[in-house]
């Protein structure tokens, strides 16, 4: 009886190991054929005509600075500096600035009263007073606009020296 049993587990043995090889074999032929057969050639799209090479314009108004911030560097105590921070209205209707206010008396802007059509470039040009100013300064301009979102933040800074400073510390002068 005791043999019936090893010889009844040998042969289930045989059986799966020889189920399980015969799977095997099986999916590793059918990897190989499918190695073997050509890839599918991709299928070629018509393009038409109507597909828009322009750059999309925003509903609305929109205004788009060329450069959000500005540094001056180091300036002189008492000088007055000046920039002008270009922007573009990059929607598709007029853009009105209907202010711009700096973070101090000491940085008065200019901006256009009349409005920028779509496309259209202009400027905000800002001066700072350095008078009565020392060492690192960070000023902001809140620029209102008619565009999503209606306000814009620009940033100036500069590092004002002392007129009494060594000449080697001071801002170059270009000609």
């Amino acid at each position: 009886m005791k043999w019936c049993f090893v010889v009844l587990w040998v042969l289930v043995g045989f059986l799966t190991s020889n189920l399980n090889a015969q799977k095997k074999s099986k999916k590793n032929k059918v990897q190989s054929e499918m190695l073997l057969q050509e890839p599918a050639k991709p299928k070629l799209v018509e393009i038409k005509d109507s597909i828009k090479t322009e750059t999309p314009t925003v509903e609305g108004a929109q205004i788009q600075f060329e450069k959000e911030t500005h540094d001056f560097g180091k300036i002189i105590q008492g000088d007055i500096v000046r920039y002008q921070f270009k922007f573009k209205n990059t929607g598709n209707k007029d853009l009105i600035i209907t202010d711009v206010k700096g973070s101090c008396g000491c940085t008065i802007t200019q901006f256009p009263k009349h409005p920028i059509k779509p496309n259209q470039e202009s400027t905000i040009d800002v001066s700072f007073n350095s008078s009565a100013k020392m060492g690192p300064q960070n000023k902001n301009l809140v620029v209102y606009t008619n565009a999503e979102p209606s306000l814009k933040v620009l940033y100036i800074k500069a590092e004002v020296v002392s007129p009494s400073t060594p000449t080697y510390l001071q801002p170059q002068k270009s000609n």
